[in-house]
This record gives structure tokens, C-alpha cells and sequence, in this order.
């Protein structure tokens, strides 16, 4: 009973260590695409997704947080 919890929760820390790189590489991505958005002047799309980098950004504190 203990080895199955003790396994269960090293893959739930795995799994939520991936989530932490897939959503850095998402912010990532999407303070690129931002970049490329202001240089085109479309200001109101990259204020849209300066909002979505500050939630991608809040999400990855929160799990960090949860996890350790």
C-alpha cells in the first residue's frame, strides 16, 4: 500500500514537472508571437497576448508552488 502511494506520487511530480516546461515553453512562444505583433503596429493583439503570458506566467507560480 505504501509502495503504490510512494509510486503514485513520484509520477504525479513528474507529470507535473512537465506541465511546468510545456507551459514555460508556451510563454515562451507566446512573448515571441507578441514581439512580432507590435513590430507589424497590431497593439491591441499583442496587449491580448501580453494578458495571456501574465495568466501562463501566474499558472506556472501557482503549480510550482502546489508542487514542492
Amino acid at each position: 500500500m505504501i509502495v503504490i502511494k510512494l509510486i503514485t506520487n513520484i509520477r504525479n511530480a513528474f507529470m507535473n514537472c512537465q506541465e511546468i516546461e510545456r507551459l514555460k515553453r508556451d510563454r515562451n512562444e507566446t512573448v515571441n508571437y507578441r514581439r512580432k505583433l507590435l513590430k507589424k503596429g497590431k497593439e491591441v493583439l499583442a496587449y491580448k497576448m501580453q494578458k495571456k503570458v501574465d495568466y501562463i506566467t501566474e499558472t506556472i507560480k501557482f503549480m510550482q508552488a502546489a508542487g514542492g
